[in-house]
Order: C-alpha cells, then sequence, then structure tokens
C-alpha cells in the first residue's frame, strides 16, 4: 500500500509526501528517508523497489566507508566502524562450522548480501536484525564491541538471510522463508513443547543461566565424549598433556553455553507465544510472537547460532540425544541444500 502511494505522489513530484512515505517504507528512519529523497532528486530512485533503491545508494555513495569480504559487502560511516565489521566477520568464518565457510561466500555475493553497522530501523528497535527486503543487516554496537558475543548474533542473522534465500529463489518473493510451513520444522518444535514445559524450562535457564553452563561443561556423558574426541585426535598424548587440553575443552564448552544460552531461552518463548519474555528472560516477547510465521522462523535461526558456533552438545544437554541429532540433521540438511548457482531476482 505504502508502495503505491509512493509511486503515486513521485508522478506528482511531492516532495513532503514521499519523504513522508519514504520514512514510513524505512523502519521509521529519517536516515533512510532522507538517503531516498536524495535519490529521488538525483533521478535515481524508483518507485516500484524503494529498497533497492535505498541499497544502491548504500553501496553507490561516497559518504559511506565499503569493503569486501567473504562475499559480504561490508558498509560503516567511519573506518573504525568498518574495521569493527571486518573483525566481526573475520572471526565468525574463522570460528564457525567448516560447512558455513565453504557454502556462503559464494550465496553472499550472488545475492549481494550487505552488512552494515547503520540502522534502518525505529529508534526503539536497534538491536541487531535482517531485513528481507533488502538483503541487509544491521550489527548494532553491543555486537561489535563484544566480538565473541557478536560472532554468534551474526550466525543467527545469516541464518535469516539463508532461510529467506532459499524460498525467494523459487518464487522471487522476499518476504518468503524456507522455515514456514516446512513439515520437519514444524514437527521439531512441536517435539520440544511436548517434551517439556517450555515456561519452566526457560524460566529456570534464564535465572541460573550461570549454574547451567558449569552443569553442562561438567556433564558426565559430555565429558566422556569430548574424552574419546580428544583420544582420537591426539593418541599418543602424555597423561599430562592429555589432562590439560581436557580442561581447556571444559572452560571452552562453558563459554559457549554462556553466549548462547538466550538462543535456548527464545526457542522457549517462542513456544509461550512471548510469555517468556515477560519475566526478563531473553526473547522477543508477545508482540512479535503474535505473528505464528515469527516461531519457525526465529527457531531455524537460533538453531543455526548454535550449529554455526560448533556447539551441537549444547542441544544434547538440553533436548537429549535423540531430538538433538534431529535438530542436528535438520538444520544440516537446510544449509547444503542451498544451490548457490540459482539466482535471485
Amino acid at each position: 500500500l505504502f508502495e503505491i502511494k509512493l509511486k503515486y505522489e513521485m508522478k506528482k513530484n511531492n516532495l513532503s509526501e514521499i519523504a513522508a512515505l519514504a520514512k514510513i517504507l524505512y523502519y521509521d528512519s529519517n536516515e533512510g528517508a532522507k538517503i531516498f529523497e536524495k535519490s529521488y532528486l538525483n533521478g535515481r530512485a524508483t518507485y516500484y523497489d524503494p529498497f533497492h533503491t535505498l541499497k544502491n545508494e548504500l553501496k553507490n555513495s561516497d559518504e559511506y566507508k565499503k569493503k569486501k569480504i567473504n562475499g559480504i559487502t561490508i558498509l560503516s560511516k567511519t573506518e573504525e566502524g568498518l574495521k569493527k565489521l571486518e573483525a566481526l566477520i573475520t572471526e565468525a568464518f574463522k570460528k564457525g562450522n567448516e560447512e558455513l565457510g565453504s557454502l556462503f561466500p559464494k550465496v553472499a555475493g550472488i545475492n549481494n548480501l550487505l552488512v552494515s553497522d547503520i540502522s534502518f530501523s525505529a529508534d526503539s528497535l536497534q538491536s541487531s536484525y535482517y531485513s528481507p527486503n533488502m538483503k541487509y543487516i544491521y550489527m548494532d554496537k553491543s555486537c561489535l564491541n563484544k566480538l565473541n558475543y557478536g560472532v554468534t548474533v551474526f550466525y543467527h542473522e545469516i541464518t535469516h538471510f539463508l532461510d529467506n534465500i532459499k524460498t525467494a529463489n523459487l518464487t522471487f518473493n522476499p518476504l518468503s522463508y524456507y522455515s514456514l510451513n516446512n513439515p520437519v520444522v514444524s514437527s521439531l518444535l512441536e517435539k520440544i513443547g511436548k517434551s517439556v514445559n517450555p515456561l519452566k524450562k526457560g524460566l529456570s535457564l534464564g535465572y541460573l543461566n550461570m549454574i547451567k553452563a558449569k552443569k553442562y561443561a561438567n556433564d558426565p556423558e559430555l565429558n566422556l565424549k569430548w574424552r574419546q574426541e580428544i583420544t582420537e585426535k591426539y593418541p599418543n598424548l602424555s597423561e599430562e598433556d592429555y589432562n590439560i587440553l581436557m580442561q581447556q575443552k571444559v572452560i571452552a564448552e562453558r563459554k559457549k553455553f554462556k553466549l548462547l544460552w538466550g538462543n535456548l531461552t527464545d526457542i522457549y518463548d517462542s513456544l509461550t507465544g512471548g510469555k517468556l519474555f515477560n519475566f526478563g528472560v531473553p526473547g522477543h516477547g508477545k508482540r512479535y510472537y503474535k505473528n505464528k510465521e515469527h516461531i519457525p522462523k526465529e527457531f531455524i535461526a537460533n538453531i543455526g547460532a548454535i550449529y554455526n558456533s560448533n556447539a551441537t552438545d549444547i542441544l544434547r544437554f538440553e533436548f537429549g540425544d535423540e531430538l538433538a541429532e534431529q535438530l542436528t540433521n535438520m538444520y544440516h540438511e537446510f544449509i547444503n541444500a542451498y544451490n548457490p548457482d540459482q539466482k535471485t531476482r
């Protein structure tokens, strides 16, 4: 509706209405509206795709610092911002699952993914997000200043991107998502909802997350698994070196849990219809999850954050071996099934 109105006002050359409508289209962003108005006055704006206009202006303007890395165009107003974005993405691909590293650069390049520290959202919504209209990821200051945390958020947002373009390739609809009406995703959400009390489980995890992190890192079954992995990788280690590696592994896994427990609570929050968020536990809340389409989209993005962090043992600890294996297989098939040679519009 807003795009139709924008087309009408552009034909009439009504600048005040164009600016007002552009601001609405760009998530109540003065920045977005200003860029669109400038583009319009210079004869470059296209009414049929204002998001495409904005993205092109960002990428081509001399006012912004730009660089290409791992198939992604990063963009900032400052050199410092650009360096932080580069450090974040470099760290994400260094630490991430190898499947992501082999798949993502080509996919990002074909789909012209843009990652920036400039937001085109309302002031009250300044956390990181993915925009399907622009194939654009905004990374907020907390992510850029706390690198390890930022990496997990980046994995979450690029899963939204992959989820979006898998279906968009077939339908040419920027608002469609692979996870919507997907029987595997729906089945796994239902199994989690039946296997635990989401509200009780989420509250326990939210309020006792540091205790849970310690319990996870010292879980007897997982410790045995990690010991076997170390032994297989280094069969001729001395007992002393072996114990050092095991201690390092336990510490590293505890840190992973501390970074990722919010992804678990967000899954539980979705299953409670956003009630968990009202208790101060990380999630999206009732208003967001009132739209049921958000549930599978956030679910696959939260699993993506854990999977791409090489932290699937967290799923074993939280959901048990059988369900964890199903969740891991679901994401494995999701990320490997994408055909990077199939272009979007």
